[in-house]
């Protein structure tokens, strides 16, 4: 029950977060152009690179620890403190050779303010671990959302008054203030500066970090391939298109496998009940990634014209190929997320991830030099796919599941998400309205879909899955009325 209850508190919290970040994108996308979110995106790819080579895991280990002691949290407070430091100090210091590498000069004065917030965020209370380890999403929910009101709130009258990238760059530097008042007001522990657990987490750390930077480095190696070859407008566009669709599913993934970690790790000694909460994971994840994920691919042209504006066309066919790359990385992350490292199986999902990056990056190197940015995305949507038979066969090793487990999760919503394409797609418009037209497509995509994944069921015998849940979710609610 409360591996359930945990899921649904991070699909809430996501959503509304996303919710949130899509209103805020919308909004300064027809405020700011392009090139400003392009130089956003130059600052934040180095920090993600800086980052994940140094994520020494202490989180994770936090919440997979039985007997979590002061010095375990005071210790993993003073590794993310000295590290966001040292992260943000060489940020500042390579400013110089991101305006080489990216050629454009305003990047030095992004990465000196991007170095700053990175060093303030250090100082955030480790206390927030603990919330997610106790289980206790509400208090987990408040804080992501309250955090992101805030950027929202600040970013978005700023970007009306300045006109330009400072505005995402004072938004982020209040936020990372604002951030760190928060963790201490909504958390009553106390960090002290402390290395007495430092080995265990340099053990730890030793299969934590080649699986972190391998992973980040999969999910944005397509990004800076673009942001080498395309120009700061074109990073923009392409990054925008990749924020979408983290927005329907990528993250949502990566949340809900972070949720699922306390829960799964509770279940270790029941290898069969364990088995069968990470297929109901599995499969209900499915039906939310290719739902949002091939749905947003097939409004792509319609979702761009109407929400961000002409300026953002070039954007198009990114985020066609990108959402349905988002959907399949957010059903992987499940396959190969949490379930490998709380089962103790973290080289596995490390080498998952460096497979999946040896394919991505020359494929989207080949891409780029032959059919120009439009082929970047297409190659590392291929290159995740591929990785999925392997990801499935690392699971069947992990946990007593069997192949035929994990294809009845995914069949049914993956061919309603076939057969919703197919009828948004040869839908005619019968307005000249984007914003209608785009209505009456997400519309009938969404009836399509639930309608082909329910008779799928039903003609297969109503077994369990999502959809028996949808269905007694909707039985409570008419027997309450």
């Amino acid at each position: 029950m409360h591996m359930f209850r945990g899921s649904a508190w991070a699909i809430l919290m996501r959503w509304c977060i996303r919710l949130i970040g899509l209103v805020s994108t919308i909004i300064l996308s027809r405020v700011l152009h392009p090139a400003d979110f392009g130089l956003l995106a130059m600052g934040t790819l180095m920090i993600g690179l800086l980052t994940a080579l140094s994520r020494f895991g202490e989180g994770q280990l936090l919440m997979r620890e039985r007997n979590v002691t002061r010095e375990h949290c005071d210790t993993a407070w003073t590794i993310r403190l000295v590290k966001s430091l040292v992260i943000g100090v060489i940020l500042a210091s390579a400013a110089p050779l991101a305006v080489r590498y990216f050629r454009e000069p305003r990047a030095l004065q992004v990465f000196y303010v991007l170095g700053t917030v990175v060093a303030i965020s250090g100082l955030q209370n480790i206390g927030m671990v603990l919330v997610t380890k106790e289980l206790d999403f509400a208090r987990d929910f408040r804080f992501n959302v309250y955090s992101k009101l805030v950027r929202f709130s600040t970013t978005v009258p700023l970007a009306f008054v300045l006109r330009n990238y400072w505005a995402l760059l004072l938004g982020y530097l209040i936020n990372a203030i604002l951030d760190v008042v928060m963790t201490y007001w909504m958390h009553a522990y106390r960090p002290r500066l402390s290395l007495a657990k430092l080995k265990e987490y340099l053990r730890f750390s030793v299969s934590m970090i080649p699986l972190n930077f391998g992973a980040f480095l999969a999910g944005k190696i397509d990004t800076f391939v673009v942001g080498r070859i395309g120009e700061t407008s074109q990073l923009g566009s392409y990054n925008v298109a990749a924020e979408l669709s983290v927005m329907a599913t990528d993250e949502l993934g990566m949340q809900v496998s972070r949720a699922l970690f306390p829960s799964y790790a509770k279940l270790l000694e029941q290898p069969r009940e364990l088995a069968e909460a990470f297929v109901h994971s599995l499969g209900a994840m499915a039906v939310i990634s290719f739902a949002l994920g091939v749905g947003l691919a097939a409004v792509a042209k319609e979702f761009v014209l109407a929400v961000l504006g002409t300026k953002w066309e070039m954007a198009i066919p990114f985020l066609q190929w990108l959402a349905i790359c988002g959907a399949i990385r957010s059903v992987s992350q499940i396959l190969s997320g949490s379930i490998l490292i709380v089962t103790g199986h973290e080289r596995m999902s490390a080498m998952l991830i460096w497979f999946r990056l040896a394919l991505a990056a020359p494929a989207a190197l080949i891409a780029g030099h032959w059919w120009g940015i439009a082929g970047v995305p297409i190659a590392v949507t291929v290159a995740s796919a591929l990785v999925l038979p392997f990801a499935v066969f690392a699971v069947t090793r992990a946990i007593p599941v069997t192949y035929r487990d994990i294809v009845r999760a995914l069949w049914r919503p993956l061919l309603a998400a076939v057969v919703m394409t197919l009828a948004v797609r040869t839908y005619s418009a019968v307005t000249s309205s984007a914003l209608l037209d785009l209505s009456v497509r997400v519309g009938l995509g969404a009836l399509v879909f639930l309608s082909t994944l329910l008779i799928l069921w039903v003609v297969t015998g109503k077994g369990a899955g999502p959809e028996r849940a949808m269905i007694s979710l909707v039985e409570k609610r008419f027997t309450r009325t």
